[in-house]
This record gives structure tokens, sequence and C-alpha cells, in this order.
């Protein structure tokens, strides 16, 4: 394998955040321009705890496939959520949202954090969502009725890290 082929998990750098818009768009997880101010303490803090990752194809090119975002929970013992994963929709399948996700549970368990929660909407439309935390081995920890909108709940799943 050359260098080209070889695939990568990093830290988002801001030049990155055109492509990953463009990521959040395709798979419609919400308005792309939101991410502007998800991440901008991310940039400006150096104190920030926050873990932007992107996954790469091509260590050259800087070639952004995916994106996952999360942080520490205020006011928990070690508790973190994940607030952002995307996967290009071309590249869906391929096992890199579990990639992604191994990465952040192997960092926070070296770091010696306790929990990782994600939320998600309980729509028919989110079911594959749902399967994906539950194939990655996140058990429900909890469902709240009409959380969005009427008739859109909020699942709630979790995962110990240690």
């Amino acid at each position: 394998m050359n260098e080209r082929e070889k695939n990568q998990i990093r830290p988002v750098i801001p030049e990155d955040i055109p492509k990953l818009k463009q990521i959040i768009e395709a798979t419609n997880m919400f308005p792309p321009a939101m991410l502007d101010n998800m991440i901008a303490g991310f940039f400006s803090d150096s104190q920030n705890s926050d873990l932007w990752l992107t996954y790469d194809i091509g260590v050259n090119d800087r070639n952004a496939k995916a994106v996952v975002y999360c942080r520490p929970e205020d006011m928990t013992d070690r508790t973190w959520n994940l607030l952002l994963i995307a996967v290009d929709p071309q590249y869906q399948g391929q096992g890199i949202g579990r990639q992604l996700m191994s990465h952040i549970e192997h960092h926070l368990a070296m770091h010696k954090q306790r929990l990782l929660i994600v939320e998600t909407s309980g729509t028919d439309a989110l079911a594959d969502t749902r399967s994906f935390y539950r194939q990655c081995h996140y058990q429900e920890a909890g469902r709240i009725r009409d959380y969005y909108e009427k008739g859109d709940d909020k699942v709630i799943f979790q995962k110990a890290m240690q």
C-alpha cells in the first residue's frame, strides 16, 4: 500500500470545515451552518477538551469522508456525550463509523473516562442509526417521549468505557 492509499483518523483542522459541512448536509444531520458555532471553541480555546475527529482517505490529500464529535458532560463524573457522527453517504457501510466509534472509545478509556452516551431521534427515519449504536454494543438507557416534537422521542444510549 502506498502513502496515498492509507486511511487515517486525525483531529479536525479549520481547512476541513467546508468538506465536513458537505458531509453533514448529505447526511441530513442538521443544518451545516450550525457547524461553525459547534466547532469554534475547539480551534480557539487551548483548554477545550472536546474531540473533533475526521476520517481521511488518502493521507496527503486530507480527504475527509467522515466526522465525529464528542465532549465531556458538565457536572458529571467522567461522562462524555457523542453529539455528531456522520459518514459521507458514498462511504457508508464500509466500517468507517465503527472505526471512529472504536477510536473514540479507546481514547476515552485510555484517559480513564467512565461513560459515553449518545442521544438520537426515535423516528423510523433513524432506525438504522439506532441499529448502528446497538451493533457497537451501546445499550438503550432511556427514552424521552415527544422530546424533539410530538411523535419524535429522544433515545439515549450508553456504553461504559472501563
